[in-house]
């Protein structure tokens, strides 16, 4: 965290990434959420908690392992999102549940709550947790309703959802190698102020207020050195949002784009020569704000 001078950062816990797959890593490794003016941290094993905005961290006890793809905190209690599977616990420590329920898909990319309600973004659509069913919603405009996109990226500040959503296109050559090839066009962003109801489209890339180049993407999913590894899966790092208040900031490997209205207008940021990667990996970002 930062000092209280706002001139230094302070390593405030003494985790460790080391022991992470780069596949983990790369989807995020942890997940770290405020509820109720006390901050929650999801490693790889367990759940930490922190009373004084982080100078010192508890153990509340072990989750699933695995690690997060997505983590909440609510009134009700504690949700744990991994790549195939959420779980719940009321106190964040023991008796962990699967509340996966009969949602239809291949890969969770996120999870958040605003205030209460707990969504989860997937390969196959957007979700809303309502009472002990999950119900999916449409994201875009009015007339298009019926398209079910792909969730890439997902953020809620106070009563705001905002959801990175899009097509990826697939091209699997055996085994160990697969290239997902798409165009300027591969992600559009909305924002939800009635809980996924309605959606308002808020894509940087129509409302930037300076000029930008378009630009298509091809990334890969490459194996490691080990001939029994796995392919290690790009897909999970090559978007990211934050938001805090009014204020909004995306990634993808070629540009950023911020926002101080909540998306209303935006400022197109391109990524300087060297930075930007050929295997479409969004750079990690962060918004500072009063405090």
């Amino acid at each position: 965290k930062l000092t209280s001078d706002s001139r230094a950062w302070k390593h405030v816990n003494t985790w460790s990434a080391s022991a992470l797959s780069f596949q983990d890593w790369l989807a995020g490794g942890i997940q770290l959420t405020e509820h109720a003016d006390r901050l929650y941290l999801a490693t790889e094993t367990e759940v930490l908690a922190s009373e004084d905005t982080g100078e010192t961290w508890h153990s509340l006890g072990p989750h699933p392992k695995g690690a997060p793809r997505g983590f909440a905190v609510t009134d009700a209690g504690f949700y744990i999102a991994f790549i195939q599977d959420i779980f719940f616990a009321e106190d964040g420590k023991t008796s962990w549940v699967s509340v996966k329920d009969d949602l239809a898909f291949e890969k969770i990319r996120a999870l958040v709550a605003v205030e209460n309600t707990v969504f989860v973004g997937t390969d196959t659509g957007l979700y809303r947790r309502n009472a002990e069913t999950w119900e999916q919603l449409s994201v875009g405009p009015a007339d298009k309703q019926e398209q079910k996109l792909m969730i890439h990226a997902l953020a809620a500040s106070e009563h705001r959802l905002y959801v990175a959503a899009g097509w990826e296109f697939t091209n699997q050559v055996g085994e160990q190698f697969k290239a997902i090839v798409t165009g300027d066009n591969w992600w559009s962003l909305y924002r939800s102020t009635d809980l996924g109801d309605t959606w308002y489209d808020i894509n940087p890339k129509k409302k930037t207020e300076n000029e930008r180049e378009s630009k298509g993407r091809v990334s890969f999913k490459l194996p490691l050195k080990s001939t029994n590894a796995k392919p290690v899966d790009f897909t999970y790092s090559n978007f990211k949002i934050i938001t805090n208040k009014a204020t909004v900031m995306v990634a993808d490997p070629e540009e950023l784009f911020y926002s101080v209205n909540a998306g209303e207008t935006w400022t197109s940021l391109a990524l300087k020569k060297g930075m930007s990667t050929t295997t479409s990996i969004a750079p990690p970002i962060i918004i500072l704000d009063t405090n």
